[in-house]
């Protein structure tokens, strides 16, 4: 699992769609087993094994979690029920890699993790060995993060490449084997989270060391600026909020 690190603007979504062959590079090349990319094309990259989860997710909302996941693959035929037997080896996948979703619900009625898991599933099924995964947690619930990463972790002991892109340094430090940090389009760092330290990360992010943090001094509490008794508040989001004091 390989953490991209780097502030907005730093040139992380750019790369990834180049990976993806989305936007064709000014220069440079890309290697994979030694071997040269195709740049500028979708297909020679999903050929190739990578497989990218996008910020916003691309899924076609009209169509259910399963439609979405065999979009676009050979053998599939077109729009309605997969075959029986891709069907078996999405459950299969879901089942094994904790990704389960309701696959005949419109992708429009799933919430964001549920939308999230089709799009890795949709990678799975293509068999991409490098998944590149764009701020997965950005709008996950703390323990969803936890169920994501436990899933990319099974995943990568599998064999597989992770390339996580996010802005939370805890989380490259919880799960990432390594880190790049990028700065204006050029790399400024890697090695090991663990090992460089968050206050090393900030700076190769930054340009700059982050300040010290300013003392800390107690100070005794003062006088009672407001007090509360037997306050309530509606429930609804029409319903006034209700204060007796």
């Amino acid at each position: 699992m390989h953490a991209l690190l780097g502030e907005n603007g730093a040139g992380k979504t750019t790369l990834l769609s180049i990976l993806a062959g989305f936007i064709r590079p000014d220069a440079g090349e890309i290697a994979i087993d030694g071997a040269p990319l195709p740049l500028g094309s979708p297909r020679a990259s999903i050929e190739r094994g990578i497989g990218l989860c996008a910020q916003h997710f691309l899924l076609a909302s009209a169509l259910t979690a399963a439609e979405n996941i065999l979009l676009g693959r050979p053998g599939c035929g077109g729009w309605g029920p997969p075959p029986r037997s891709a069907r078996e080896r999405i459950e299969r996948l879901a089942r094994e890699n904790r990704l389960e979703v309701p696959l005949d619900r419109p992708v429009a009625e799933l919430s964001v993790a549920e939308q999230e898991r089709t799009e890795i599933l949709k990678l799975l099924m293509r068999d991409s060995r490098i998944l590149v995964l764009d701020e997965p947690t950005a709008v996950l619930a703390p323990t969803e993060v936890e169920t994501l990463f436990a899933t990319l972790r099974g995943l990568a002991d599998q064999g597989r490449t992770i390339l996580l892109v996010t802005h939370r340094l805890s989380e490259v430090q919880q799960v990432a084997d390594a880190v790049t940090v990028l700065r204006r389009g050029r790399v400024v760092g890697e090695g090991d989270p663990r090992a460089l330290g968050r206050a090393t990360l900030v700076e190769w992010i930054a340009g700059r060391r982050p300040p010290d943090p300013p003392p800390r001094r107690r100070r005794p509490p003062g006088e009672p600026l407001l007090d509360l008794r037997r306050f309530a508040a509606g429930t609804g989001p029409s319903a006034p909020a209700r204060i007796d004091l």
